[in-house]
């Protein structure tokens, strides 16, 4: 150690510090460093030094070494409170929270009205999800500092995960008061907007940011979420897109934007939910279809139960080694790459089938006695939508109450704790801990679905799942669901046999659940009153050709009571035909045509009324009335082929005598 005569005065310490913390400020982190460690090996217990050379350190990256320093630094001077923070920074970095806490707690002693501990605190309790000390801190900052933009955007942040959504409001527009032109305000302001159900007024926050900063990805991202919600498709998919920039997709092949896909390879790759998987796996026979070699990469946990898709489809669970493609595609990019509109989605519903084996597994144990539901009613915590997603279970109980209804638990991990605080004369039945306890997500589920008189969820993957299988469904919504449920509609166009239960009120099941008992408690009621199901004999093709109608017929009427009583018939048939697969695909073709066939027909018949409501009997009325019976001559041949190549046992025919 030098002596006391070697030693430079406190002034000229105080003097090369300054002259270090200069250069350093100014980016040249090499000669700073230098400079720290003159100072530091004159005087070792230098805590300014110990201190920089540490927030030096966590520039570089270098966070082990930069807590070294600074904790050096606090040991001289343990009441230092931007050492304080700085470490707190460091730790925050290194994601050890509660140390991080404890600093700025420290720091907070010292000083309570330090501003930026107060908000880096919050952040940190922001991030272990304590909300309500986040928003504490936030308050007391704001207390100090009511100005800071940054810090309201914040506490509207906290506010919207607390589902105070009027609140949170407030603080964006306090924010943009002050700061008119605050891009990322305007844009958060508009999901808050959309949450609350006032879209025009989230339309417009939108646009106004992207006047402000064109191509903001979140102002885009959720300008396109609002299209896709309110059924304006086309505008919607191209604003979704830009979820490429915020979520930094890989970009290894050109994206597929529609091109011609004839002798193509294409890989696909999963992206957001497992609910958004099932929604869109949909799209991969399409590519298929159009002359592509389709790769899908996709977790292993969901290769099973996409096996259905198998050879049309490969399907790998990583990228495969020194194989190139023409082009490549988010799964969620498939609706747009197809122009897809509400007239045209593709709703061949189901697309996923059950194990037969495992259907005859849990028939026999689940039973024939009683009306089944199967209810699933929280989704995942963290999931971003969750907000108002999840119902609470005692939402179900006047299910329970309805005579002959049995409540069978669909629910997995998430929700279960519930189950232990039931409602006094509340049952459910659970189906222990075998079901789905493998590696593959949903195998047991799709069978147990299929034993099922109907299924009532909340907005979960278990509600795509039921409609994927074209099992009747019934979906509880919250106020603004998720785009895919639109808007003040009892239907889904992506789901036929599905029934969508819409809040009225913002965070109120109440009038939900009493439609659900209601409608519920009618149709056990009509299933007691009647015979139920009968099994008659018939054919292979008049099994595809009464789906293709009931198909046609889901897609036109929309009455809901009548579309309900067609979404049923067509969920018991789909089960049937489940049965039958894999179909052969000279047979699948076989069935398009049928399709296309009683698709003319019901146009014809369409034609014939006009002209029986005009009282235009002439040619048109006749060559319509010919068509009839031409069409359905070409109906019976399509049958009688789909038949014959089936082996079905029974095989209609037709036969008209010539009179004179």
């Amino acid at each position: 150690m030098p002596n006391a005569r070697q030693l430079p005065s406190a002034e000229h310490a105080k003097l090369l510090f300054e002259q270090a913390l200069n250069v350093h400020q100014q980016g040249k982190l090499r000669e700073a460093e230098d400079r720290y460690r003159t100072i530091l090996r004159a005087y070792p217990e230098h805590p300014d030094c110990e201190h920089f050379l540490g927030v030096l350190r966590f520039q570089q990256g270098r966070n082990d070494e930069a807590l070294e320093h600074i904790s050096s630094a606090l040991k001289l001077q343990p009441n230092n409170i931007a050492a304080l923070a700085n470490y707190a920074l460091v730790l925050v970095t290194l994601g050890r929270f509660e140390q991080a806490l404890a600093s700025y707690d420290k720091a907070l002693a010292i000083e309570p009205d330090y501003v930026d501990a107060l908000v880096n605190r919050g952040n940190i309790l922001l991030e272990l999800k304590r909300l309500d000390e986040a928003l504490a801190s936030y308050d007391k900052a704001l207390a100090i500092k009511p100005d800071h933009v940054d810090l309201l955007k914040n506490r509207a942040i906290v506010l919207v995960k607390l589902h105070r959504l009027d609140e949170a409001l407030a603080s964006y527009d306090k924010a943009l008061a002050i700061k008119p032109d605050y891009v990322d305000a305007l844009a958060s302001r508009g999901s808050v907007l959309t949450m609350l159900k006032r879209l025009d007024e989230a339309l417009a926050s939108y646009d106004r940011a992207l006047e402000i900063r064109p191509g903001h990805p979140d102002a885009v991202i959720d300008r396109g979420w609002l299209a896709l919600l309110r059924g304006r498709y086309a505008e919607g998919w191209k604003d979704y897109e830009s979820r490429r920039e915020v979520k930094k997709l890989p970009a290894l092949w050109p994206k597929w934007k529609g091109e011609d896909l004839t002798e193509k390879r294409i890989i696909v790759y999963e992206e957001q939910g497992l609910g958004d998987v099932i929604q869109c796996c949909r799209f991969l026979t399409l590519l298929a279809a159009r002359g592509a070699q389709v790769t899908f990469l996709v977790r292993t946990s969901l290769h099973r139960l996409l096996r259905p898709f198998e050879p049309g489809v490969r399907i790998v669970d990583k990228l495969p080694v020194a194989e190139i493609f023409d082009f490549q595609s988010p799964l969620m990019s498939l609706p747009g790459g197809f122009d897809t509109t509400l007239e045209n989605i593709p709703a061949d519903i189901p697309y996923l089938f059950p194990e037969e084996p495992l259907v005859a597994h849990w028939r026999e144990r689940l039973g024939s006695q009683g009306f089944k539901v199967g209810i699933c009613w929280q989704g995942r915590p963290d999931y971003k939508d969750e907000p108002g997603r999840s119902i609470p279970l005692r939402c179900f109980q006047p299910l329970a109450s309805i005579p002959g209804v049995r409540l069978i638990s669909l629910q997995k991990r998430d929700g279960l704790d519930q189950l232990e605080n039931l409602p006094p004369h509340m049952q459910v039945e659970t189906l222990g801990q075998d079901c789905d306890s493998g590696l593959d997500a949903f195998v047991d589920t799709a069978a147990i679905m299929s034993c099922l008189d109907l299924i009532i969820t909340s907005d979960t993957s278990i509600a795509h799942l039921a409609g994927a299988l074209g099992r009747p469904v019934w979906l509880a919504l919250k106020h603004v669901p998720h785009w895919l449920w639109m808007l003040d509609r009892t239907d889904s166009p992506w789901y036929p046999t599905m029934t969508l239960y819409r809040q009225e009120v913002r965070d109120d099941w109440t009038i939900v659940f009493r439609a659900i008992t209601d409608d519920l408690a009618k149709l056990q009621e009509r299933k007691r009153r009647t015979i139920g199901h009968i099994f008659i004999p018939g054919s292979i093709g008049e099994l595809f050709d009464r789906i293709t109608i009931l198909t046609i017929k889901a897609d036109q009427i929309k009455d809901p009571d009548r579309l309900h009583n067609i979404n049923y018939e067509l969920g018991l048939l789909q089960s049937v035909k489940a049965t039958c697969e894999p179909i052969d695909p000279e047979v699948l073709q076989l069935v398009r045509e049928l399709q296309y066939i009683n698709e003319r027909l019901w146009a014809v018949e369409d034609e014939l009324r006009a002209c029986e409501q005009r009282q235009a009997f002439g040619e048109e009325f006749v060559a319509l009335a010919r068509a009839v019976y031409k069409t359905n001559d070409q109906r019976a041949a399509v049958k009688k082929r789909i038949n014959v190549l089936c082996g079905s046992q029974i095989i209609d025919e037709k036969n008209y005598t010539s009179r004179p």
